[in-house]
């Protein structure tokens, strides 16, 4: 059997699910969950597992109203108990991960408390 990527839409438009067999053995390899959110911007839930279906990468990504990918490289990546979809980091070191426009309307103070992000492998 050959490789296979397998695309769902909402029928709103609103969500995708891509599901990927590498290696045409029937199991998917890799999958990601896209959602379209109020503001324009995109959140997807990835997972990728090995031959054993064990979990070996999981990461969520966004890309910003504004079209800009905002990547900090060099960073260690911990597995920490924490609320399914949260990720914890430090600043300044991830400041360059802040939208301009993410940021209170009225008093300027930047969203930093609220990114979405995605978990990369190097």
């Amino acid at each position: 059997m050959a490789a296979k990527t397998v695309t769902t839409v909402s029928t709103d438009g609103l969500s995708q699910l891509v599901q990927a067999d590498y290696d045409g053995n029937g199991t998917y390899e890799h999958t990601e969950n896209w959602k379209q959110l109020v503001d324009g911007s995109q959140i997807a839930t990835m997972t990728d597992v090995n031959a054993g279906s064990a979990v070996v990468a999981r990461g969520l990504e966004t890309i910003s109203a504004d079209g800009v990918q905002r990547r900090v490289e060099g960073l260690t990546v911990l597995d920490y108990p924490m609320p399914r979809g949260s990720v914890a980091g430090y600043y300044p070191e991830l400041n360059p991960l802040l939208p301009l426009e993410h940021h209170d309307k009225i008093s300027g103070t930047p969203a930093a408390k609220s990114i979405p992000v995605r978990v990369v492998g190097s």
